[in-house]
């Protein structure tokens, strides 16, 4: 048999039919690429289901199928599935208690809850502990710590569940429960969670541009209404790009959803799509260069000069700007320097235009 007769052989076999009619295969040939293609089917299957796909690829290639769980589950550069790492942490990671620390640095920390009544619990324990202890000595200096205070079960909350887990943790942490909750309650004011200060009813406290993308999304209308002044000003200084907004662990989806419900122009989803993260195989940030509308180039444009015009001493702010206009004028100046500066940015990124996804600066 030849090789084309071999080839049509085993596409026939395996010839399917998609929903829509066109024709599709039943296998890449490879276990793994069939489970990434499988990924949107993964949010409502069975759990033997997924157990038995990661299986077959993990049967192939032990340490690519363990690296692919962790992309499946990275919420900043991979997939962000979290019901599908959620399923296959339960099942994996105590093979492998190792990796446990690597949890919280694609995920979250409340994918540890997962591993209780595991075999994997006890090194899930003495893990968050450790990190436990290196926060609390770091808050008590007056350093940064982890998100492990914020992603821990909490005792209070009104879930059977979680106050359940919250108490397997305060005994692994040798605490009583009181002292476990005020532990958290400080942690949580360390890192200035969100929630904690709305709880508190202390609204004015929140920095906006600091608020993580996830939570501005949730409680977008909570902040409206409860501190619609200082939100609205937020709002109009993101509009004008006087303001940032945090975008990191979002994906498109989640944006396009929340309009999907609104069906009006909303200056937060307008402000998080232009900030979505967008990265090149090195992995590292990069610039999307999109073009200018005329209006938005004389916004630019009067801006800059008031800018800077506002920085010159010694003369009115008349005087300031007609120097500057001069300047221009005459191709030289603080503002053909930015003017310059920005398009070299633009033209250095250039070949990731193509990431710009219908944005423009208009």
């Amino acid at each position: 048999m030849s090789f084309y007769d071999s080839l049509k052989k085993v596409l026939d076999q395996n010839e399917k039919r998609t929903e829509n009619g066109a024709v599709g295969y039943e296998t890449s040939g490879s276990a793994l690429v069939d489970m990434n293609f499988k990924v949107p089917s993964y949010r409502n299957a069975q759990v033997q289901t997924i157990l038995n796909d990661f299986l077959k690829a993990y049967s192939e290639d032990p340490e690519l199928a363990v690296k692919w769980m962790f992309y499946a589950g990275d919420i900043r550069e991979g997939l962000g599935e979290r019901r599908l790492f959620k399923i296959l942490v339960t099942n994996v990671i105590p093979m492998f208690p190792h990796l446990i620390p690597q949890i919280a640095e694609y995920s979250r920390f409340d994918v540890l809850e997962e591993l209780l009544g595991t075999s994997a619990e006890k090194a899930m324990f003495d893990y968050a502990k450790s990190v436990l202890t290196a926060d609390l000595a770091n808050m008590k200096a007056g350093k940064s710590v982890t998100l492990l205070g914020k992603w821990l079960p909490s005792i209070n909350t009104s879930s059977d569940e979680k106050r359940a887990h919250a108490a397997r943790f305060a005994k692994a942490f040798g605490m009583k429960l009181a002292e476990y909750r005020k532990t958290l309650s400080a942690l949580r004011k360390h890192i200035g969670v969100v929630e904690v200060k709305m709880c508190a009813k202390e609204w004015s406290d929140i920095d906006y541009q600091k608020v993580p993308s996830k939570a501005n999304l949730r409680y977008s209308d909570a902040f409206l209404r409860n501190d619609e002044t200082r939100r609205r000003a937020f709002l109009s200084a993101l509009t004008k790009g006087e303001a940032k907004v945090n975008s990191g662990a979002c994906f498109p989806h989640d944006i396009v959803s929340k309009y999907r419900s609104c069906r009006t122009e909303d200056p937060l989803l307008e402000g998080m799509w232009k900030n979505l993260p967008v990265r090149d195989a090195s992995k590292k940030p990069v610039t999307v260069p999109v073009p200018i509308a005329p209006n938005r180039q004389l916004s630019l444009a009067l801006r800059w000069t008031t800018t800077y015009a506002s920085a010159r001493h010694g003369m009115g702010m008349p005087a300031a700007v007609a120097a500057e206009i001069i300047d221009a004028f005459l191709g030289q100046g603080n503002v053909i320097k930015k003017r310059d500066d920005v398009h070299k940015m633009a033209q250095a990124n250039k070949a990731f235009a193509h990431y710009a996804w219908g944005n423009n600066a208009g």
